[in-house]
């Protein structure tokens, strides 16, 4: 009987406590859920760090600061319809007109900036559609 409870009562405290409770589930399980959790932030950050200019919605362009986007250039990222006979007009918004500004029917870049201009089309029937377009100045 003494051998008996002795070897019981030894071997769960030397061998079968310490043996069971690591290797059933505490250090694998919590290994697994960390490197997924640690693995994904890094992908990211790799990706972000990739890229090296800002992302350019639709409807805008990528400039270098102190130029010329013409009015021809305005239309076609406007993506407007302008048919035979109708009028064009450009209006920049107020928040822009510090990093730019209208010369003509060309907009100048002032300075590095967003500078958002409204394109305006007018047919002969006097049906008007507009569009806001961006430039990043650079």
């Amino acid at each position: 009987v003494a051998p008996g409870s002795g070897g019981s009562g030894g071997s769960p405290a030397t061998g079968g406590g310490s043996g069971n409770a690591p290797s059933s589930g505490g250090s694998p399980a919590a290994s697994g859920e960390v490197k997924p959790v640690v693995q994904t932030p890094a992908v990211n950050q790799l990706t972000q760090v990739v890229s090296p200019l800002p992302a350019v919605t639709a409807y805008s362009k990528v400039i270098k600061a102190k130029s010329t986007t013409t009015s021809k250039t305005l239309v076609s990222l406007s993506k407007l319809n302008t048919p035979k006979g109708s009028k064009t007009s450009f209006t920049v918004a107020i928040a822009s007109k510090k990093y730019c500004q209208l010369s003509g029917t060309a907009v100048k870049s002032l300075r590095t900036g967003t500078c958002s201009v409204k394109v305006t089309v007018t047919t002969k029937t006097g049906k008007k559609t507009s569009r806001t377009v961006k430039l990043l100045a650079l």
